[in-house]
């Protein structure tokens, strides 16, 4: 969270080895810096946060004004070969 209480969102790559974990690769998700919006959660495709096949999919809900009743849902998809899609849920 930045000091105004909105976020900024990054993926993050990372890797496990004997000191610990480390940050192996950060991308910041632009698209909701931009809005500056306030993130109320982000949930994983699947319970246990891991995918059967390569790539995430993740749900982000937000409010872009903190006293809207309910959060806008907006899906980032990333596929098999890396490309990252961030698009706001259509159902």
């Amino acid at each position: 969270r930045q000091p105004e209480g909105n976020a900024h969102i990054f993926l993050q790559q990372v890797a496990l080895d004997a000191s610990g974990p480390k940050v192996v690769s950060s991308a910041e998700l632009e698209e909701f810096s931009a809005m500056k919006a306030y993130v109320t959660d982000i949930r994983p495709e699947t319970s246990d946060g891991v995918a059967a096949q390569p790539g995430l999919f993740a749900t982000v809900y937000l409010k872009t004004d903190p006293a809207a009743g309910e959060p806008e849902t907006w899906t980032v998809l990333i596929d098999d070969i890396g490309d990252i899609k961030v698009e706001r849920e259509t159902n």
